[in-house]
């Protein structure tokens, strides 16, 4: 899918679509703010008019969501800030500076986590708590 702000949406959809497929509605929450995520950071670090991938469905260890993007570099945890709402900056050139919680709200969801090196770019993969 082109990696636009439009793809965070649709990757929501596409995992609610499997999941229920699946038989697993429990799990739709968890992996809808998973994929999103995943599919907002890849689109941060793609170039304009390029293209992501999702997964969603089994692999050998169980149910698994996951995010391609051409950019070979690791994603880095960042510290996250400390937000309250005095110090909260809603201005739109200050958006992503309340972030920083990516990585941890993934790793708190999921089972597990974890980076797969492509022939180029990688794969953010998260095994689902089903």
């Amino acid at each position: 899918m082109l990696a636009s702000r439009a793809a965070s949406g649709v990757a929501r959809s596409a995992v609610r679509d499997v999941l229920l497929g699946l038989g697993y509605p429990h799990a739709v929450g968890d992996a809808q703010l998973i994929i999103a995520e995943m599919v907002n950071n890849a689109i941060a670090v793609s170039p304009p008019d390029s293209t992501i991938r999702i997964f969603v469905g089994f692999r050998p260890l169980g149910l698994v969501v996951a995010v391609w993007d051409g950019d070979s570099r690791m994603p880095q945890r960042r510290p996250a800030a400390g937000v309250t709402l005095r110090t909260l900056d809603l201005r739109p050139e200050n958006f992503d500076r309340n972030g920083g919680w990516g990585l941890a709200l993934i790793e708190a969801l999921a089972r597990r986590a974890w980076l797969e090196h492509a022939v180029t770019g990688k794969w953010v993969c998260a095994l689902l708590n089903v």
